[in-house]
């Protein structure tokens, strides 16, 4: 009940923001102003995250592991997957140096693929719950953006919800890079003889800083080698994924993005 209790506080404090946004728009004291978009930064990252975690949560249980339900992460609570780390510290940084862009993570939910019915299937599926969910909230948000003709780079309401989209693209773009422990790293994993798959699960961390290597060397070799500037590289991947789904013209997204986040 505690945790029922807890996730209606902080969605309603969230909803109780943007209204606050939606109807003061421009007219919002600067000091507020600068409160509220530092209270939505972190809360929009936390939803997105937290729906992402829920969705590994839930599916894992449809394929019979209950080890997330028994620890309590089958749960839309923000609390119950918050990573001081990933929620505070590392965007903090980020923040201070008002840089155009954050990252962050939520405590990864615990799963044990042993348990499940059938572990192959179960990887794929779980796996792809987190990041199509997110694909989900994206499509769903920017639907109803469009349905009720919100825009404007000037429409702080439209900025705000726009960057969650944003969020949710970027989300399921960056967790289905096949990068092991990724999810599309777990998914690619499923397509390799068996003594591979044992060998990586039975070396996660190892596997994770060969990953961690394997993409520092590619982002090395493009910037430094071919010339390729990475963000705008994951700009453009993002930018095309939106136009296929959402059909915007919106190319400037991450202008728009660097724009209201810095304060």
């Amino acid at each position: 009940m505690k945790d029922k209790w807890e996730a209606c506080a902080i969605y309603l404090g969230i909803g109780a923001s943007l209204f606050t946004v939606w109807i003061m728009g421009k007219d919002i004291h600067p000091g507020l102003h600068k409160i509220l978009i530092l209270i939505l930064k972190t809360s929009l990252l936390l939803l997105a995250l937290t729906i992402h975690e829920w969705s590994h949560a839930g599916m894992a249980l449809l394929f019979g592991d209950k080890t997330a339900k028994l620890e309590g992460r089958l749960s839309i609570n923000p609390l119950s997957h918050f990573d001081y780390i990933g929620l505070i510290i590392v965007p903090g940084i980020f923040l201070a140096l008002h840089s155009p862009i954050f990252i962050g993570w939520a405590s990864p939910v615990p799963i044990d693929f042993n348990k499940m019915r059938n572990k192959r299937l179960g990887i794929i599926f779980t796996s792809l719950a987190g990041p199509l969910s997110n694909l989900f909230l994206a499509v769903f948000i920017s639907s109803c953006l469009r349905m009720f003709h919100i825009s404007g780079t000037e429409n702080l309401f439209f900025s705000i919800l726009w960057t969650f989209c944003i969020i949710n693209f970027v989300l399921f773009v960056f967790n289905l890079l096949p990068l092991y422990p990724m999810d599309g790293g777990r998914v690619v994993l499923m397509f390799f003889p068996l003594s591979i798959q044992n060998w990586v699960e039975q070396h996660e961390r190892l596997s994770s800083l060969i990953s961690f290597f394997i993409l520092v060397i590619i982002v090395f070799m493009l910037y430094f080698v071919f010339n390729v500037n990475i963000l705008l590289l994951f700009n453009h991947i993002v930018n095309f994924i939106i136009q296929g789904i959402t059909g915007s013209n919106n190319m400037d997204w991450f202008l728009k993005f660097s724009k209201w986040i810095t304060i």
